[in-house]
C-alpha cells in the first residue's frame, strides 16, 4: 500500500486531487468540527454531555475516517476486507452531517451525491474523500459511477471527464429520466476502471 508520507509534493501532485497534504489532516477536523456540532445538543441534556469525547482521538470515528482516506486513495484499509465494509462506513458518515429519511437507506446522502465542488471545509473534505470511496464501491460493484465521483477519485476536475465522455473515452450508461427531466450520465464501471487505469490510478 502506498504510504502518503513518502510521497514527493511533485507525486502528489501528479496523483490530483485525492493526494493533497491538507486531506492528511482532515480525519482530525471532520471529527472536531462533529464533536462540536454534538456539544452543542447534548449541553442541555446531561449527563450525556459527560459521554461526548472532547479530543478527536478519543473517538472509533478519527480511526474509521483515516481507514475512510487510505481507502478512497488506495482501495485498501487497515483490516478492511473489501468495499462491503468501505459502504457501511461510508453511510455512517452520511448519517452523521444529513439522515436519511429511510433508516434502511443504501444510498449516500444528497450532499455526497451531488455535483457541486467541494470546498477546504471540513465537510467539503468529507464530502471528496466520500465520493472518491463510493467511486470504488461502485467500481467493485460493477455499477456505474456518478461523474463527480470519478472526477473526485482520479483526481481531477468535473469538466475533464465530461471531456473524455465527449472524446469517447468514457462510456456513459443510457440516459434516464427523474423529475421530469434527464439526469446526467453516469459512466460505466468497466470504461471508468480502463480511464483510470490509464492514468495511473492505484488500487484498481
Amino acid at each position: 500500500m502506498i504510504d502518503p508520507d513518502t510521497l514527493t509534493p511533485e507525486q502528489r501532485l501528479a496523483r490530483g486531487r485525492l493526494w493533497r497534504p491538507e486531506l492528511d489532516g482532515a480525519p482530525v477536523a471532520i471529527v472536531e468540527e462533529l464533536l462540536g456540532y454534538l456539544a452543542r445538543w447534548t449541553i442541555p441534556l446531561s449527563p450525556a454531555l459527560l459521554v461526548v469525547p472532547s479530543r478527536p482521538g478519543e473517538t472509533g470515528l478519527l480511526l474509521t475516517l483515516r481507514d475512510l482516506l487510505s481507502y478512497a486513495r488506495t482501495g485498501q484499509a487497515g483490516d478492511w476486507e473489501g468495499s462491503a465494509e468501505a459502504r457501511d462506513a461510508l453511510l455512517e458518515l452520511s448519517a452523521l452531517y444529513q439522515p436519511p429519511l429511510d433508516d434502511g437507506a443504501t444510498v449516500p446522502a444528497d450532499w455526497v451525491a451531488g455535483s457541486t465542488t467541494p470546498d477546504d471545509s471540513p465537510r467539503g473534505l468529507l464530502t471528496e474523500i466520500a465520493r472518491a470511496a463510493w467511486a470504488r464501491v461502485h467500481l467493485a460493484d460493477g455499477a456505474p459511477v456518478p461523474r463527480a465521483w470519478l472526477a473526485a477519485l482520479a483526481g481531477v476536475s468535473p469538466p475533464l471527464v465530461r471531456e473524455a465522455i465527449a472524446s469517447g473515452q468514457l462510456v456513459c450508461v443510457e440516459a434516464r429520466e427523474r423529475d421530469g427531466g434527464r439526469a446526467p450520465l453516469d459512466v460505466t464501471a468497466d470504461s471508468a476502471a480502463l480511464w483510470l487505469r490509464a492514468r495511473g490510478v492505484v488500487g484498481l
